[in-house]
């Protein structure tokens, strides 16, 4: 299979990397940080490039990484030559236990180690095994993927979906290059994993220099067990991305005090990514860099006058080319929304507030603070604080999206709903309260009379966590309240596993530790086995409650196809099915219009059951009346013999302008479906 090529150019540019790093930097952790920033570098310069002639298809892609193979191949026996031995470390081999193999007999370690390599095998074999399968992959980031390939190009095409072409496209490069690598979506969910196991050893990293060794193998158990990482590993979305590059950008600003060209380039590199994966990014990213530039700027305090306009211009040029750099992966993406949508950053889906003030704001925290703390009476108590002080309606449309009322006055956020194992929803109750203890911990060290030699580290924890709640308030602030916005919070609640981390190793005994990781490890591993939409276990409808629709069987007993429609719209698998094997009975068209009126389009299916009958089909989105009709058309509707619309008849005919050169066949009539042909001249 040519994704080989792909892992082997990952596998060949880690051990680059390892092997030519200082013996103080030969860490495997570091190397494997490195390799995968530089290889994310390579995917998102190589999918812009072929899409720009047009080349974004298997030969192309093929191409580029059997020279990227070979050339690494060709520098790694030039490094043999200076000492290479790359049998010489069991660190190269092991990401996850990294600096700790030696340390495993002791128990306390093996409650760490052994919880994460479950975890992390349970979550590969998930991703692995079951296809996409929730709202955002089947709406729009797996159809965008297919559009590219089909168009063998980036530019925007009509779209019912503004999300398939306006949102970053930096996850979806990846997931597309493992599709046209791999001809199937057998690895697409694996992006996401990556990012999981790159979180968990970025952290790992950012506690061993803020926190120390003991810390950092704790740190590792903490992030691997957050429920909604968990949740997010076995998907497509785009969560765990942004939070690995995020992760990525906090370790290379703590990583020194004298940056360098190089660090300069690892910097612009891992914020740049974060940037082109998720708009998030700017939003949590944004006080790290500020972070950055506290850090570059700092050591102007102790400076004379006559040294300090040299030093502030070196230190300003450094800090321009990482937000320079950083913002230049993202450039052809802005472009492209600005052309067709009009606006750089691309149109608003509905998510940004539009109303502001303190009330409003206040408002914000309590309600995403509701998501995660899942005490019974919190929630009403938050409804409390709205009536009596706050002023504010809960359902306020500028401050808030649907579901509010719902969740808040309704079934729908009862702490057992928070907790059932859903990748959108689930709460991260335990690591919220150790959030809230540890800072009480350290902002209570730092008012002591605490050691000189402790102050350092505790410093650097008070910064990260400053920034981790600065960019909580900016995304309260800014973003209307959302029932998935736990989702989106994702990278502050890995970024603040090494204060949590520090609190553990620094005030709890190692027997009360010891009972408290096998009780957080025992919570990660049910909810790895348990996913709703594609679990290992089946969870009884008792636990799932009023989401037990969404409740899909064990994969394990399932047909890979079938898991497309095995947790959300179960409905629509039989009309699928219907359409496929009416369209290859009845028809040779290859080139199919997709018609729909409403908010969930469920495109993705659609096309892998036509991918396994039809060979060279094209698909378009047809009749689109949204700022994406200005863009230039996948293919001309006059090659267009076949429609399928997932709207009623009436519909069809005044929009399609139906004659008698049409044959129509209604397929389900809830949902509406049904399929339209033009009749083959004899």
């Amino acid at each position: 299979m040519a994704i080989l090529l792909l892992f082997a150019s990952f596998l060949l540019i880690l051990a680059i990397f390892y092997w030519q790093a200082q013996p103080e930097q030969k860490l495997f952790r570091l190397a494997f940080v490195k390799a995968s920033v530089f290889l994310g570098l390579l995917i998102s310069i190589s999918t812009e490039s072929l899409s720009l002639g047009r080349s974004l298809d298997y030969v192309h892609v093929t191409l580029f990484w059997a020279i990227i193979s070979i050339i690494s191949f060709v520098v790694l026996l030039r490094l043999n030559h200076v000492g290479f031995q790359p049998y010489r470390s069991a660190n190269f081999f092991w990401p996850w236990a990294g600096f700790y193999l030696e340390r495993l007999p002791r128990l306390s370690d093996l409650i760490v180690i052994a919880p994460i390599v479950l975890i992390l095998s349970v979550s590969l074999l998930i991703a692995l095994v079951a296809p996409p399968n929730n709202w955002d992959s089947m709406d729009y980031h797996m159809p965008r993927v297919m559009h590219w390939i089909q168009n063998r190009s980036l530019a925007h095409y009509p779209t019912y979906d503004l999300r398939q072409i306006s949102f970053p496209p930096g996850a979806s490069y990846i997931v597309a290059q493992f599709q046209i690598l791999s001809g199937s979506d057998r690895f697409a969910n694996c992006v996401q994993w990556f990012a999981f196991l790159g979180s968990i050893i970025a952290v790992s990293l950012i506690t061993d220099i803020i926190a120390g060794k003991r810390a950092s193998l704790i740190s590792m158990l903490v992030c691997a067990t957050i429920p909604m990482g968990i949740m997010q590993s076995t998907t497509t979305q785009t969560d765990l991305v942004v939070s690995f590059w995020l992760a990525c950008f906090t370790y290379f600003i703590f990583s020194t005090n004298n940056f360098s060209g190089s660090d300069v380039f690892w910097l612009a590199s891992s914020l740049g990514l974060s940037l082109v994966t998720k708009p998030t990014a700017i939003i949590f990213g944004a006080p790290l860099f500020l972070l950055l530039a506290f850090r570059i700027l700092n050591d102007a305090l102790g400076l004379r006058n006559r040294y300090l306009f040299e030093f502030l211009r070196t230190r300003a040029v450094t800090l321009l080319v990482v937000l320079v750099g950083g913002i230049s992966l993202s450039i052809p993406s802005y472009w492209r929304n600005y052309q067709i949508l009009g606006s750089f950053l691309g149109t608003d889906t509905g998510t940004r507030s539009t109303e502001f003030g303190l009330p409003q704001f206040i408002s914000n925290v309590l309600k995403n603070t509701a998501l995660n703390l899942t005490v019974p009476g919190f929630r009403e108590w938050v409804v409390n604080i709205h009536k009596n002080l706050l002023g504010v309606s809960l359902s306020d449309s500028d401050l808030s999206l649907s579901f509010a009322t719902e969740f808040f006055q309704g079934p729908a956020g009862t702490p057992l709903t928070l907790l059932v194992p859903h990748e959108d929803t689930v709460a991260n109750p335990i690591h919220s309260i150790l959030i809230m203890l540890s800072v009480i911990a350290l902002l209570f060290r730092l008012s002591s009379k605490a050691s000189k030699g402790s102050r350092r580290g505790d410093m650097a924890l008070f910064q990260l966590s400053v920034v981790n709640f600065l960019g909580i308030a900016l995304f309260c602030f800014l973003l209307k309240w959302q029932i998935w916005g736990n989702r989106l919070l994702l990278p502050e609640f890995i970024l603040f596993s090494p204060l949590i981390a520090h609190h553990i190793s620094t005030y709890i005994q190692n027997k009360v530790w010891e009972g408290l990781a096998i009780l957080i490890a025992g919570v990660a591993i049910f909810y790895a086995l348990t996913p709703m939409r594609h679990p290992i276990l089946t969870l009884p409808a008792s636990f799932t409650g009023r989401i037990s629709f969404e409740q899909s069987q064990s994969i394990l007993s399932l047909a890979r196809q079938d898991i497309y429609f095995s947790g959300s719209r179960k409905e629509l698998k039989v009309p699928y099915h219907e359409v496929v094997n009416l369209i290859t009975t009845r028809t040779r068209c290859k080139s199919w219009g997709f018609l729909v009126r409403g908010s969930a389009i469920w495109e993705y299916p659609l096309w892998v059951l036509l991918k396994q009958k039809i060979d060279s089909f094209k698909f378009k989105h047809v009749e689109v009346r949204n700022e994406s009709e200005r863009a230039e058309p996948e293919f001309s509707d006059t090659e267009m013999c076949g429609v399928i619309a997932v709207t009623n008849s009436e519909d069809v005919n005044k929009l399609l302008q139906i004659t008698g050169n049409w044959t129509n066949t209604v397929v389900s009539s809830s949902p509406a479906i049904a399929v339209y042909m033009r009749k083959e001249s004899k």
